[in-house]
């Protein structure tokens, strides 16, 4: 085929020397928009497949102009100051929750005029318009934790215009070829043009093709996402301070003692050891208290853990909701999915407290967990502060049931929420 494309300028030459027609010259400033629209304003409209369609589009003087419907048309030669760009991107993200991750990618996508092309269990690939590139990229950090990840920038202006140029030449030898089949003298110079017509139109349909398919990566940028589930199970990395290790969804499914305490032992020992912090959650069960801890668990496994811990004075809460919010996240996998600072309710002095709510990946499945943190001073050890942390660990399903009850045992009322999508544990988004 390609041997025979080749030969045709010297056949249709040829021909034109016969008869005496005259065939166009080109020059490497001609413009290509016209030829090439005169081909495809007689043809059907061209798409994109699955996605919205791409026309093609006309650039005089730099300034795009739209076809009319139904007759798409090339885009004109550009000039160095309009290159034309085709971006690119592949992008590892981790997060505790995949499905969901890849709802906010396809509405991210979906909001920026974007759509989906494909997806696997783990894969995401998506389209987006070139002109919002860089704000999709600017929003992944929000769908999940962005690792490994590729952007890819080409320049393919003289390859487009190069195909163009082939194209209108193509197509002005096929204006000819239809012109001299009209004045055929006989049945063996008819069929031999026709011959020629047919491989013509067949270079020019893949032409059209290659056009096409550039023009599309032009307008749409790829972006493949390679999803990877985040868990804080078998992450080794530790905090500084000791205490902060102990804290997170880990911790609260493993350190439980599931035994409650009864018996005239357990009441000598409460005398002891002094009334519960805190008050326990209306369904839940106390199963441990003491001065400065208090667990309680509710029928179908919702944990609530209070703690407090002995620290210097020398470090604002401001200092130590970043050391637990660095641990939790950056160290034990969990994300973020909202926070805010609260005020004491009810209580003689004004306190303050920070609050945050995440998500976390675990064997028994996808987990919420509300932690919440303030600072009390020491008036009895100068130089040292305590720091009080009260934790709520429930799976997505339970979290909204007991969330109230938990507030209300709580000095600070619960400021963060989260959506759950009603045919499943999915989070969607939150709320201030």
């Amino acid at each position: 085929m390609a041997h025979s494309v080749m030969a045709l300028p010297c056949a249709i030459l040829s021909t034109c020397f016969l008869t005496g027609c005259v065939l166009p010259t080109y020059s490497s400033n001609t413009r290509l928009a016209p030829l090439a629209s005169t081909y495809f304003s007689n043809n059907l409209p061209l798409t994109n497949g699955p996605g919205p369609p791409t026309p093609f589009v006309v650039s005089e003087n730099h300034a795009e102009v739209s076809a009319e419907p139904g007759t798409p048309v090339i885009r004109a030669q550009h000039s160095s100051e309009a290159r034309l760009q085709i971006y690119s991107g592949e992008f590892q993200i981790s997060s505790p929750d995949i499905d969901a991750s890849a709802e906010r990618l396809v509405a991210a996508v979906t909001a920026l005029g974007g759509y989906l092309q494909s997806r696997s269990n783990v894969s995401v690939t998506v389209r987006v318009p070139s002109s919002h590139f860089q704000a999709l990229v600017d929003q992944l950090d929000e769908i999940g934790t962005v690792g490994e990840k590729w952007i890819k920038t080409d320049d393919v202006t003289d390859q487009y215009q190069d195909l163009g140029l082939r194209l209108s030449v193509l197509d002005a030898s096929r204006q000819r070829l239809l012109q001299l089949v009209e004045r055929a003298a006989n049945v063996d110079e008819l069929l031999k043009l026709e011959e020629q017509l047919s491989k013509v139109t067949l270079e020019i349909e893949s032409l059209k093709g290659n056009l096409k398919k550039l023009d599309s990566q032009i307008t749409y940028s790829t972006v493949k996402v390679q999803f990877k589930r985040r868990s804080f199970a078998g992450l080794n990395h530790t905090s500084p301070f000791a205490w902060i290790n102990r804290l997170g969804p880990e911790h609260v499914l493993s350190g439980f003692q599931m035994e409650a305490d009864i018996g005239k032992a357990a009441i000598v020992s409460k005398w002891f050891t002094g009334r519960k912090p805190v008050d326990v959650p209306d369904g839940f069960v106390l199963l441990k208290s003491s001065r400065d801890e208090l667990q309680a668990i509710s029928p179908d496994d919702a944990r609530v853990w209070y703690r407090e811990f002995d620290v210097s004075n020398d470090a604002s809460l401001d200092f130590w909701t970043k050391a637990v919010r660095t641990h939790l996240v950056e160290h034990q996998g969990c994300r973020l999915v909202d926070e805010s600072e609260v005020s004491a309710e009810n209580t003689m002095f004004k306190r303050r407290a920070h609050q945050m709510l995440l998500a976390a990946s675990s064997d028994r499945g996808p987990l919420l967990h509300l932690l919440t943190i303030s600072v009390k001073p020491r008036t009895l050890r100068p130089g040292h502060n305590t720091v009080q942390i009260t934790e709520f660990t429930a799976p997505p399903e339970l979290y909204e049931e007991y969330r109230g009850a938990v507030g209300l045992a709580s000095d600070f009322p619960i400021a963060v929420r989260v959506q759950i999508e009603e045919t499943g544990p999915m989070l969607l988004s939150t709320h201030p």
